[in-house]
């Protein structure tokens, strides 16, 4: 799962990744959200990855956070704070 912000798409829209069948990339936020605004983000990436893969998983082995525009040209500056997994 590719949880992005896009500059371009609309929030919750969803697509392949453009490099592997094997990811999906889905906008949690999208471009009528504000510049300069903190947010919080929670995902059930369980439920997430059992809807695009149909997969039931149990664990999660890699978390990479990017920040990057090589798609867009644009310019952009990312804030991440606390990241953290529960069993909710």
């Amino acid at each position: 799962m590719n949880y992005v912000w896009s500059s371009n798409q609309a929030k919750l829209s969803h697509w392949d990744n453009a490099f592997t069948s094997q990811a999906k990339m889905l906008a949690i936020r999208g471009k009528q959200s504000l510049l300069n605004h903190w947010y919080t983000e929670k995902r059930n990436v369980k439920e997430d990855f059992k809807r695009f893969f149909g997969e039931e998983i149990d664990s999660i082995d890699v978390v990479a956070l990017m920040s990057d525009t090589d798609n867009s040209k644009l310019s952009e500056q990312a804030l991440y704070g606390d990241i953290y997994f529960t069993a909710e």
